[in-house]
């Protein structure tokens, strides 16, 4: 009760704060809910899903991806690969022009990777340029002149990259970052410093790119406004486009509204305050027996896991690879999927998703389905044992056990996240049913991630997900360098993947790159450091009386990436 009049109050606050925003028009106007205030919106700078969601309405890359991550030709109509010297040449569109009519070129692609190179840059994405020759020394400031990094403007619309080793990454990665107008921001970098990047959007009280939205105005605290850029450059032949539409967005104005809370922001669609918004598995559901709104349901590169330990000094139990694939031969994942995502989801088998290039049907074969039939014959070839009824089942409440030891674990997960929370405990009561004694920690999200998991490794098992890049490359996940200071927080070291993820960036061919990426996958699920559980749907809910089209198809990293394809019909 308490709860729901805080509701109120909180809703009620928003009412007037969306009070100088106006009611959604027919052609021209959406207002969208989100649920965290951006900090930075200059390309690589931003980092939230928020942050991500207005920057790249805002900014453009030389390349983009389509709906399968392939890269695909942005504000550069085409590229070349020198294979003997490691160099980029990018072709240019003409005509592509700024938000404030200055048209884009070469220029300012060199000053856009100028920005991220620099020793002030304050983000955390140095490391996709740190290949192009000359760029480390111009980081760690070794050179001060960034004419000396092989980044040229061969001429206005030509752009040449020489890099000094291949990287597999750099289209995805690295060549489709956003692109500044250097006649705006190098003025000002120079001036307050490059390290300023972080808070320019605010300093500078606007924001300029060849996106196709312009930014308008950011009350903080209560909205971003956005407003389409009528000369937006996108070409209808793009593989993202929709065939036949407009190059200029089809809503007039978007309005970010925030509202942290998502019980808020629900009642605040039912009372027509917003239009959109992203919906959670409950919200999916009331929205589609709610005649006035439309439940839209699309999917999602996000999975969840359930993760071991793999330090033995630390936790010896998961050490016997039989003992961890015994685990996810305990685990119905259709019922979880059923119980928890009411539906919304689909079985998850591996480090990549149907929808993403570097795909193979043979990892879902690979990966265990429940049967706990397997789950005993592997305990106790293992050397387990357990008390079994006369018909071979597992007596109910009996335990494995291996000398004096007892099969027993905790599972952690992170608060607030009432999902994964469901999740532990469909997880305790399947592998109660299979054998495995376990308990549940649910720690507050920081705790979760910065303390038992990266900071102490206190951890014996945990639920956590992962959301896919464009690019399946592992190192970060699974290489032995990136333990302890990456997110192989498993202690997960296996030589020979170890040179297959770095086979995986030697060639830039992805026809050649997919066998690798298999064969990882493969590997991984064989060796089991993870249960791959389920992928997520994204769920999405917005008022009928808008009459909200073009929706899809939705890109599968997120909703937003299409939004400047979305009309209003009403």
């Amino acid at each position: 009760m308490l709860y729901r009049k805080w509701l109120v109050a909180v809703l009620t606050v928003f009412v007037v704060l969306l009070m100088v925003i106006p009611v959604a028009q027919a052609q021209t106007t959406i207002r969208i809910a989100m649920g965290a205030e951006p900090r930075n919106l200059l390309p690589n700078n931003t980092s939230g899903t928020w942050e991500s969601a207005i920057g790249g309405q805002l900014f453009d890359g030389m390349v983009g991806g389509d709906n399968q991550m392939y890269p695909i030709p942005g504000v550069a109509e085409k590229w070349e690969y020198d294979e003997e010297t490691y160099t980029w040449t990018f072709y240019l569109r003409s005509g592509v022009k700024f938000h404030d009519g200055v048209e884009l070129t070469a220029d300012d692609v060199v000053f856009s990777f100028k920005v991220v190179c620099h020793p002030d840059y304050p983000g955390v994405r140095f490391g996709n340029f740190k290949n192009i020759v000359g760029a480390q020394a111009y980081h760690d400031g070794e050179i001060d002149d960034f004419g000396e990094v092989a980044v040229k403007a061969l001429d206005r619309y030509t752009v040449q990259i020489q890099l000094d080793s291949i990287q597999a990454t750099f289209l995805s990665y690295t060549a489709g970052s956003g692109i500044l107008p250097k006649h705006i921001y190098e003025p000002y970098f120079e001036e307050n410093g490059y390290e300023k990047q972080e808070g320019a959007t605010l300093d500078l009280g606007y924001l300029v790119g060849s996106g196709p939205y312009k930014f308008v105005e950011w009350v903080a605290d209560q909205y971003v406004k956005l407003e389409k850029y009528e000369d937006y450059w996108n070409p209808r032949d793009n593989p993202i486009a929709t065939e036949g539409q407009s190059t200029a967005a089809g809503i007039d104005e978007v309005y970010f509204v925030m509202i942290p809370d998502p019980d808020a922001q629900f009642l605040a669609l039912q009372a027509g305050n917003i239009d959109a918004m992203g919906a959670t598995v409950d919200q999916y559901f009331e929205a589609e027996a709610n005649p006035d709104l439309e439940a839209i349901r699309y999917p999602y590169l996000v999975y969840d896991y359930l993760h071991f330990n793999l330090d033995e000094e630390k936790i010896p139990l998961f050490q016997d690879v039989r003992v961890r694939q015994a685990i996810g031969y305990a685990i119905d994942r259709d019922t979880m999927i059923d119980q928890v995502l009411r539906g919304l989801g689909t079985v998850c088998n591996g480090p990549s998703h149907p929808l993403r290039w570097d795909w193979d049907d043979a990892i879902a074969e690979a990966h265990p389905n429940f049967d706990v039939e397997q789950t005993i014959a592997l305990m106790e070839d293992a050397g387990w044992a357990i008390e079994k009824n006369e018909d071979g089942t597992i007596k109910r409440g009996a335990f494995w056990t291996k000398g004096d030891t007892t099969m027993e674990f905790e599972i952690a997960t992170n608060y607030p996240n009432p999902r994964r929370a469901d999740i532990c405990q469909i997880l305790q009561q399947q592998l109660f049913d299979a054998g495995f004694q376990t308990t549940i920690r649910i720690l507050d999200t920081n705790a979760f991630y910065y303390d038992y998991l990266m900071g102490g490794f206190k951890f014996q098992t945990g639920v956590a997900g992962w959301r896919m890049g464009s690019d399946p490359d592992a190192t970060s996940l699974w290489h032995s360098s990136s333990y302890p200071d990456s997110f192989n927080w498993l202690k997960y070291i296996n030589p020979e993947l170890d040179i297959l993820i770095e086979e995986g960036l030697q060639y830039v061919d992805y026809a050649k790159r997919k066998p690798i990426y298999t064969e990882i996958a493969l590997q991984l699920v064989r060796d089991m450091p993870y249960v791959w559980l389920c992928y997520q749907d994204g769920t999405f809910a917005a008022r009928k009386a808008i009459g909200l089209t073009g929706f899809f198809p939705c890109h599968p990293q997120g909703w937003w990436i299409n939004l400047w394809q979305w009309e209003i019909e009403a």
